[in-house]
C-alpha cells in the first residue's frame, strides 16, 4: 500500500486512521530525512545536516544520494576551538 495516497473514509474505524503506518523502508521516510537535511542546510546546521546524511548513508547504503548532498559527504566537519 501506498503510504502517501490520500485518506479516505474507509481509511478510518472509530475516529483511528487504519491505514498501516510508514516503515524505514517507505520511500516516504527517506524523502522526509533528506528535507529535513535540506532544512538543516537552509538554516546554517552543516554540521547537523552533514551528521543525519552519514547516518542516512549508514541505513541506505544502497540507495543513492541526491547530487546536491553530495557536497557534504565530501566535506570535513567544522573545527570546533
Amino acid at each position: 500500500m501506498n503510504a502517501m495516497r490520500a485518506k479516505t473514509a474507509d481509511d478510518t474505524e472509530n475516529g483511528y486512521d487504519a491505514r498501516p503506518p510508514a516503515t524505514v523502508q517507505d520511500t516516504s521516510v527517506r524523502n522526509d530525512w533528506l528535507k529535513r537535511i535540506r532544512e538543516l542546510m537552509a538554516q546554517g546546521d552543516h554540521d547537523g545536516a552533514r551528521s543525519s546524511l552519514q547516518e542516512y548513508r549508514a541505513r541506505y547504503p544502497d540507495v543513492a544520494i541526491p547530487a546536491d548532498l553530495q557536497p557534504l559527504l565530501a566535506t570535513p566537519p567544522a573545527k570546533t576551538p
